[in-house]
């Protein structure tokens, strides 16, 4: 795998955990009535997604006023460069996975959230393993922690649902 530097990597994590939040209200909105439970396990994640997006979203901030740069929006050559990344590592096809957020087949909504959280754990183990910075790498193995708590939620939800 081909290093991806600090800031790029948090620009990275900001980009999955607005994805996944947004794969996650689609998926409890689709839910059907009749599964709550996992409707509110959806809701739940998504709102862990905005944490972790604010969390990372503060990690960029502060490196950016270490090195005095400007909070400016990133360029669209870095937003292809993000995109590309997620692509080829974790979500492979990003417009089948928001049609199955919106289709209704819990099934296969907890089968692609496991995959996705599993892809997603694999960066972030990745992001972690060459942080330097000890409030980043304390930062990112919480976010690790709360990931593989997800996916274990997210197989024994899955476990549940027969129908």
């Amino acid at each position: 795998m081909a290093h991806i530097d600090g800031l790029l990597a948090l620009q990275i994590g900001m980009e999955l955990e607005s994805t996944g939040q947004l794969f996650y209200e689609l998926a409890a909105s689709s839910c059907p009535r009749q599964l709550a439970h996992v409707e509110t396990l959806l809701v739940r994640l998504a709102k862990d997604e905005q944490d972790h997006y604010r969390t990372f979203e503060d990690m960029l901030a502060r490196h950016q006023a270490q090195l005095q740069q400007s909070s400016r929006p990133l360029s669209d050559e870095t937003r292809q460069e993000i995109q590309q990344i997620i692509t080829e590592r974790i979500v492979p096809e990003p417009t089948v996975a928001i049609a199955i957020a919106r289709g209704g087949d819990i099934r296969a909504v907890l089968d692609l959230a496991i995959e996705l959280e599993h892809r997603t754990l694999d960066f972030y183990k990745e992001s972690l393993s060459s942080t330097a910075d000890e409030a980043d790498a304390m930062a990112i193995q919480k976010i690790l922690d709360e990931e593989q708590q997800h996916e274990r939620d997210l197989k024994e939800t899955r476990r549940s649902v027969t129908t």
